[in-house]
């Protein structure tokens, strides 16, 4: 008896599809994969179906990845569906929707230069 293997539908949300990781990593034979490179389009998709994943690349504007949050929300009243925040370290400066502390939280990685934390600062101050 042969059982077929389901695929996980997955949504990348990611404005460089060119940008390899962390997507590389996932199995095609595993994953469904949708990639939009979009918020707002992607937001659409969510009305229209049903992802068991979701990636979202935080080097979207604040504005955009709020407005996606709150369509995902809206799109998945009824079921958790997981979400990935993806940040690119190699960006300066990145915003992770729901971890901004009324905009008094920021994010620089290991590779940010003292010109980035200068900008950071005089943003939170």
């Amino acid at each position: 008896m042969s059982t077929s293997l389901i695929k996980k539908s997955v949504l990348i949300v990611e404005p460089n599809l060119h940008q390899k990781k962390p997507y590389v990593f996932l199995d095609q034979k595993l994953f469904k994969i949708t990639k939009i490179s979009n918020a707002l389009m992607a937001a659409d998709k969510l009305q229209k179906q049903k992802f068991d994943l979701i990636f979202l690349s935080c080097s979207f504007s604040s504005k955009k990845l709020f407005n996606f949050l709150e369509s995902f929300k809206q799109a998945n009243k009824t079921k958790i569906v997981p979400l990935i925040l993806v940040v690119d370290f190699s960006q300066p400066f990145s915003i992770v929707p729901g971890l901004t502390w009324n905009n008094q939280l920021g994010l620089l990685s290991s590779i940010s230069l003292e010109k980035e934390l200068q900008t950071l600062l005089a943003k939170l101050l």
